[in-house]
């Protein structure tokens, strides 16, 4: 009921460990390895301050053997700025074959470009899985004034016209 037989050609100690491995139904070919789907993550740019649709990974036990998932974290410069949940901790060990999610989102406190990395700890290979998002800067808008200079005459008025274009941000009154 062992995959594993002596071959009579290979006797004595080589022979003896192997029976003994068989007998403590130990594999030493077996392994866990987790596989992220997507194997990264880019998320759409997002306004500092708001919070990114959830974008949902599935872990999968790509390995031949039982995958335990002690912790998910996420490390990096930008970490704060990316949240996850997830039911691969409490799900129990993965057998093969079997998935569970990790759903993250991105909610950026500053403009430019934001990474980190998730990490798992696991019994098995495992390696980071890349996060990245671009954050848009709050209320920026440009301020075009025509005419850009004109000569005053004392008590006479002058019209400016004022043209303002949102890039991203909300509507705001220019007073």
């Amino acid at each position: 009921s062992t995959p594993f037989q002596c071959i009579p050609e290979r006797v004595g100690l080589a022979a003896t460990n192997w029976a003994i491995m068989t007998d403590q139904q130990f594999n030493p070919m077996a392994y866990a390895a987790a596989s992220f789907s997507p194997a990264q993550v880019n998320f759409p740019a997002v306004t500092t301050g708001t919070v990114s649709p959830t974008m949902a990974i599935t872990l999968t036990n790509a390995g031949t053997a039982m995958l335990i998932v002690a912790s998910i974290s996420v490390t990096g410069a930008n970490s704060s700025e990316f949240k996850e949940t997830d039911n691969c901790v409490s799900v129990g060990p993965l057998t093969p074959g079997r998935s569970c999610t990790i759903n993250v989102v991105f909610q950026p406190i500053a403009a430019g470009t934001r990474t980190a990395s998730l990490i798992l700890s696991t019994n098995g290979i495992s390696g980071p899985l890349s996060l990245s998002g671009v954050a848009t800067p709050a209320d920026d808008f440009s301020l075009t004034v025509l005419p850009s200079s004109q000569s005053v005459v004392p008590g006479r008025t002058v019209t400016y016209s004022i043209q303002t274009a949102i890039t991203s941000g909300h509507p705001q009154q220019l007073t």
